[in-house]
């Protein structure tokens, strides 16, 4: 059913939004006569309570099809519990004046057939459908921005804006940044954004030491406490100027290789490139990593496509790149501070309908990290889930 709305997405993106409307309209019309005529079980002059169930039913099955439909490509809207709650009332408004017309053309033409009382309904029909596209497009989808425009310089003069969280990395920043130094001419680093996330240790000091001993920019942005990776590269993209904005890790289990094909990414029409830890063949990377690690892995893609969905292999790979104006538009909305934070940065993405490309990276596994398995974290790691589920919907 999803890749069946997806294709039907593609075709249908271009077309004005009225036509695409008259389209999931003639579906679910179809939806709403089958359960209508169920329920009305073949009779030509049914009771007014039994004429009003079937068409009740009718409509509401038709309304949460004309909801699936209307969200992926109608209206290319936000499906988060607000624009459901708005569709709905907006649905039950229309179902008021559908069944209200219903009978006043009942009364006014006496059907006494099957077909005569379809006709009927037909124009009952007719009479929402006007009140439903406005609702839907102006209560219940509110425009979104549409998908940003790229402006940017080619590959060849891109700059880039590598956004770094770090939380008590004083035993490896220095040589972080020594690397990062070394490759930002032949990877077109504009700047280093260093975000320290609360630190108890010596990071921010010794980022500003380093800083004054290069001529590449390093700017360091201090959080008063922990809060989590989440926050810390939203406060980074924020200050960000280059053309694209990247992140990684402070231990560089990705590196900076990964920028060039990711900008040949971008320069071909993505918006967004997700680096994946699976390469083209097969091999996982991820398999390097302790056995709790791995355990605790598999547990949270399980979690995450059971309650968000989401339909890429390796979310948590720690890199990523966004055109300009893509982080603008995204990283401003999620509200997750932890570890799940790249998963509403996704699902935030393709609720714009950017496009999104996987990129396989090599990877290392690099001991000495800040996040810590243990229950209190997998309980944390569900609430995100949750909580993103909710704000959201699934992606």
């Amino acid at each position: 059913m999803s890749s069946t709305l997806e294709f039907l997405a593609r075709r249908l993106r271009h077309a004005p939004a009225f036509l695409r409307f008259a389209i999931v309209g003639g579906l679910a019309t179809t939806v709403d006569f089958t359960f209508f005529n169920i329920v009305l079980g073949g009779r030509g002059d049914p009771s007014t309570t039994h004429l009003l169930a079937a068409a009740t039913t009718g409509f509401g099955f038709a309304t949460y099809a004309s909801y699936q439909l209307n969200s992926r490509f109608t209206f290319r809207a936000s499906r988060s519990s607000n624009a459901l709650g708005r569709y709905f009332g907006v649905a039950t408004v229309g179902l008021l004046i559908h069944n209200a017309t219903l009978l006043l053309l009942r009364s006014w033409l006496d059907p006494v057939t099957v077909l005569e009382l379809n006709a009927v309904k037909f124009g009952a029909l007719g009479a929402s459908m006007i009140w439903n596209y406005l609702g839907y497009r102006h209560v219940a989808f509110r425009a979104s921005p549409e998908r940003p425009e790229l402006t940017s310089e080619t590959v060849a003069v891109a700059t880039v804006s590598l956004v770094i969280p770090t939380y008590n990395e004083e035993q490896r920043i220095t040589s972080t940044l020594d690397l990062l130094i070394a490759d930002a001419e032949p990877f077109q680093l504009l700047e280093v954004v260093i975000v320290d996330d609360g630190s108890h240790d010596r990071t921010a000091e010794l980022v500003t030491a380093r800083a004054a001993e290069t001529d590449l920019p390093i700017h360091l942005i201090q959080l008063p406490r922990n809060r989590g990776k989440g926050a810390a590269l939203r406060a980074g993209a924020a200050e960000a100027v280059g053309d694209y904005v990247a992140f990684l890790d402070a231990d560089l289990s990705t590196t900076t290789s990964a920028i060039p094909r990711a900008l040949a990414a971008i320069e071909a029409g993505a918006d967004v490139v997700i680096g994946t830890r699976i390469s083209p063949d097969g091999v996982d990377f991820r398999r390097t990593q302790p056995r709790i690690r791995q355990l605790s892995g598999r547990i949270f893609v399980a979690l995450r496509r059971l309650i968000v969905g989401l339909p890429y292999a390796d979310t948590q790979c720690p890199f990523k790149l966004f055109t300009k104006q893509a982080a603008r538009l995204v990283y401003p909305e999620v509200q997750t501070d932890g570890w799940s934070f790249d998963v509403e940065l996704l699902a935030r993405a393709r609720q714009h309908n950017l496009r999104i490309i996987e990129l396989p990276v090599h990877w290392r596994h690099v001991g000495g990290s800040q996040l810590h398995t243990s229950p209190w974290t997998a309980l944390r790691v569900l609430r995100e889930l949750i909580s993103i589920r909710v704000r959201v919907g699934r992606a």
